[in-house]
């Protein structure tokens, strides 16, 4: 599979190992992955493989600075720990400590997945979403750049009788007041969750 910026436009690609389907923009950029089955945490989650540290390492030049390199993490839309695979098409640049890092808030709200999957609820298919919007070109920023503007994402949590559901955008340079909503989003989906 190509690890390279720009990958085939406009198309899905079916994970039936994993249960995932990912899609690309006309540009050939991931920006849909979505879980097809029930959200599960498997005992061997697939290898990371060498694309997550090229993606990671992407650059642009946007108006004589250089955007991307050690800053950046090449994350995954749907995490390993789900089942994602660490190929192109499910592989973006993210913020190595606002967003993919210990504390990213794509971290946490990974982990709230987790957390919520090993007290027993579930995550129906359909029920983990990501949507990726891309920077649109400017006289800074370059025509089909691979840097994210944000990510759209869609939990929805069942827990016996109870329910949650987060609908939040995650920046791809969150400010403080951003990320405290959505730190809050998820605080009350695990308790909405009982979990």
């Amino acid at each position: 599979m190509p690890c390279d910026t720009h990958i085939a436009a406009g198309a899905t690609f079916n994970d039936t190992t994993w249960n995932f389907d990912y899609t690309t923009d006309a540009q050939g950029r991931p920006n849909h992955a979505v879980n097809t089955a029930g959200l599960r945490l498997p005992q061997n989650p697939p290898p990371r493989g060498t694309c997550p540290t090229r993606v990671g390492n992407f650059t642009e030049n946007w108006g004589g600075q250089t955007m991307g390199g050690a800053d950046f993490h090449g994350g995954h839309l749907i995490g390993r720990q789900f089942g994602g695979v660490g190929y192109r098409y499910n592989l973006v640049p993210q913020l190595a400590v606002k967003i993919n890092g210990a504390n990213g808030l794509y971290f946490e709200m990974e982990s709230t997945a987790r957390r919520c999957l090993m007290a027993g609820a579930t995550i129906d298919p359909g029920g983990y979403r990501i949507d990726v919007d891309y920077f649109q070109p400017t006289t800074v920023i370059p025509v089909n750049t691979v840097f994210p503007e944000d990510f759209r994402v869609h939990l929805d949590i069942t827990h016996g009788p109870d329910r949650a559901t987060v609908d939040a955008t995650i920046f791809w340079d969150p400010e403080f007041a951003d990320a405290l909503e959505f730190r809050n989003q998820l605080s009350n989906a695990v308790h909405d969750a009982n979990c």
